[in-house]
């Protein structure tokens, strides 16, 4: 169940018994500009859910840089991390590209950054959940940037001045996001990083200060703050996003 113009998670649910729908749909709508909401099947998914972010030029897909979402068991719907890049196979990304590219041209859309969300089933099939005209949320841009060596906002800013623009990957670096959250409604007292993490972060973010009411992680606009990593190797980055929780802690009042 999801609205049919929100983002960021914001009024989805994943319903599975039937006293659960009638509350999801409310709570679809109350994110919805135009009270509508869209019922989609659930999709199985062989390997993670792929994200990233593309670029169009002359109504061509020239440019995507794609990772993998991270899910948690506190709201397995809406994703609280994404690392670069996807370990999905090739063949699968290749067969995605095609796919997107061809929704491209079929969309009329010409230029500009591109935001990415896909699934595969069993059976290798693509889905894809989200094509949005528009850079991915999150700054991340930046970790495209570090990630891939690519400007995404320069070339947007290049194409509209009338500039050719050439795209080029010049790297392949491991990099991520994490969303800071609480699994708690309560009164936000601070975070605590431990030193095996500080190494790899290169920028962190807060929405909240001390003393801010806060709420349990429902959709992205719950988020306290976004913390940017860099790694060297793969596995490192994998392990360390599964087990974040061994080196971030949020410290939360709960309220009686």
């Amino acid at each position: 169940m999801k609205p049919v113009d929100s983002s960021g998670g914001r009024g989805v649910a994943k319903v599975t018994e039937p006293e659960q729908l009638f509350p999801a749909v409310r709570d679809a709508l109350s994110y919805s500009r135009k009270k509508k909401v869209i019922v989609e099947e659930h999709i199985d998914m062989a390997g993670p859910q792929i994200h990233g972010d593309g670029f169009v030029v002359d109504g061509r897909l020239v440019f995507m840089f794609l990772g993998d979402h991270h899910f948690e068991g506190l709201n397995n719907v809406v994703p609280v991390a994404t690392s670069w890049p996807s370990r999905v196979s090739g063949y699968i990304l290749s067969k995605l590209t095609q796919e997107i590219d061809r929704c491209i041209l079929e969309s009329g859309l010409k230029f500009g950054p591109i935001n990415i969300e896909a699934r595969i089933d069993r059976q290798q099939n693509i889905y894809i959940i989200e094509l949005a005209p528009r850079g991915g949320g999150h700054s991340s841009s930046a970790l495209t940037k570090l990630g891939s060596g690519v400007d995404l906002p320069l070339a947007l800013l290049k194409y509209l001045e009338g500039q050719k623009v050439y795209i080029e990957k010049s790297k392949s670096e491991c990099v991520a996001y994490y969303l800071i959250h609480s699994k708690t409604d309560g009164i936000f007292l601070g975070i605590t990083i431990k030193p095996g993490i500080k190494k790899h972060i290169t920028s962190l973010y807060m929405k909240v200060v001390k003393g801010d009411k806060v709420h349990k992680y429902k959709n992205m606009r719950d988020a306290l703050g976004v913390i940017h990593l860099s790694f060297d190797e793969q596995n490192t980055m994998e392990n360390m996003i599964e087990q974040i929780h061994n080196y971030l802690f949020v410290d939360i009042k709960q309220q009686p």
